[in-house]
């Protein structure tokens, strides 16, 4: 279905249902209004219409409501930060490797590239912004024409403050939806508060889903530890403290007891941030704005909680790269699913589609439009990942591979072993298909200058604190595997 095709049905969606004269859907306006809610290191096997051991209610109801994708990802970091970068492509559409020079820029207001709220405005919306401001876009947050910023506050002591703090946290956004300004013209709403993110100051009511027998298992690949499985330590995995209130503030290595403690407050702190999405729905629902608005939900990444004995986010497995992603509104079919291959940074070119706008061109990633139109469609048949200097990763639709810096390599099966805990990378059997995937990954990350050139605006270069070389005169990261053909 094409771009136009998808307006018609919309607009004929909104006025099917007489939303011509609702407060959000003004007769002179025709474009859908769009929320779009972003969580902050919530796996993509962590709501509840994938997991049901987790209770997420609001977020099942936006599954019903759409189309939920199996397999949207994140394609890496720069840093130990990886909001920082994930947030950037979110906001700018740009790719890994060629970030927006001003990306971590603090002064001035105006982002050197169109950004998901300057695209808004220029298609004639009103725009909030209600979140997080640290490990972001600064220039882009400050791009939106009103801003509520809802930073985290590590080391907090008084607990129950910080929960009627995190309760606050959706406010804002019901306080616009409910402004009677919002009849004026389309709106975007952008709610990316820093939850499920540490410290887990969850809800006690939610806390009480997950004692005693309701307490979360563990997941399959905790039995799976990297260190003794690669035979070295994944370099920022202890790169700060995980703080649980209440519990402690954790480093790696723990014991089964603790991960399991860690993981039932991670599942209420899930469950907390699912009542601010309700909060949202229940809003648009009152209003009657919700016929005329499309809704995303997604993660800027995933997290490790004893998925192969980590913690925090710094590895290039599924449980940290592979997010939740639900796309619901007007001419959307509801309660499907998609296998298509995604990046969460598609999300700008996508939603300038759905609202009819031209796709700035600084945007290096591609909508997936055609996805959400026919949830059956294929798309990409493979990705690609970078994390800093020391890891890369490939995967077409049953097979990856995770490279190290220090030559060790993974080929996982997919299909076969989702939790990639079987290595068949040392496998003679696999040989060629190991010879054959690292080839590809080398041609796909070159195309995009992976390391090659100093001068590219690589993903290094927003991080001053390292060239892109392993070392001072040291190899490039594709030069430590071109013995390897």
């Amino acid at each position: 279905m094409k771009r136009r095709d998808f307006i018609r049905i919309t607009i004929g969606s909104i006025a099917a249902m007489g939303c011509g004269v609702s407060l959000a859907a003004p007769k002179e306006s025709p474009k859908p209004n769009v929320v779009f809610i972003l969580a902050d290191d919530l796996r993509a096997d962590c709501i509840g219409a994938v997991n049901p051991l987790i209770k997420t209610p609001n977020i099942d109801r936006l599954a019903k409501r759409g189309v939920l994708f199996n397999n949207c990802y994140n394609m890496g970091a720069n840093g130990a930060g990886v909001c920082q970068p994930s947030r950037t492509m979110i906001m700018s559409g740009r790719h890994l490797y060629h970030l927006p020079n001003d990306s971590t820029a603090h002064s001035g207001d105006k982002p050197s590239v169109p950004v998901l709220p300057t695209v808004f405005r220029k298609a004639g919306y009103d725009s909030l912004f209600c979140g997080k401001t640290e490990n972001t876009y600064p220039r882009a947050n400050n791009a939106f024409d009103q801003l509520a910023i809802r930073n985290i506050k590590h080391g907090e002591q008084d607990y129950d403050r910080a929960v009627r703090a995190r309760r606050g946290y959706a406010k804002p956004v019901v306080s616009y939806l409910a402004d009677p300004a919002r009849a004026n013209k389309p709106f975007f709403a952008y709610y990316a508060p820093c939850t499920p993110h540490d410290p887990l100051f969850s809800e006690p009511e939610c806390d009480k889903l997950y004692k005693g027998e309701n307490r979360p298992p563990l997941p399959v690949s905790a039995s799976v530890n990297h260190t003794a499985f690669a035979g070295f330590e994944l370099k920022d995995t202890n790169a700060r403290p995980y703080d649980v209130p209440g519990l402690g503030r954790f480093k790696t290595p723990l014991n089964l007891s603790q991960w399991r403690d860690i993981n039932a407050k991670y599942y209420a702190m899930v469950s907390s941030f699912d009542r601010d999405v309700g909060l949202i729905l229940d809003e648009l629902e009152r209003t009657g704005a919700i016929k005329n608005t499309i809704i995303v939900f997604s993660s800027d990444n995933g997290h490790s909680h004893s998925d192969h004995g980590q913690i925090h986010k710094s590895s290039l497995y599924e449980h940290d790269i592979k997010l939740p992603l639900i796309v619901c509104g007007p001419g959307i079919a509801e309660g499907k699913r998609s296998d298509a291959f995604v990046y969460i940074s598609d999300i700008l070119p996508t939603l300038c589609e759905m609202i009819d706008t031209p796709i700035p061109e600084t945007v290096q990633t591609k909508s997936f439009l055609p996805n959400i139109t026919d949830p059956g469609k294929s798309g990409r048949k493979t990705l690609s990942f970078g994390y800093t200097e020391e890891i890369r990763a490939f995967r077409d639709e049953q097979y990856k591979i995770v490279l190290y810096s220090n030559k060790y390599a993974q080929l996982f099966d997919l299909k076969a072993d989702p939790n990639e805990s079987r290595n068949l990378a040392k496998d003679p059997a696999f040989a060629k298909r190991l010879a054959s995937m690292i080839e590809k990954a080398r041609a796909e990350d070159k195309a995009w200058g992976d390391c090659e050139d100093k001068k590219i605006a690589n993903i290094w270069r927003p991080w001053p604190m390292k060239p892109c070389r392993l070392k001072k005169d040291g190899p490039m990261f594709w030069e430590i595997w071109a013995d390897r053909k």
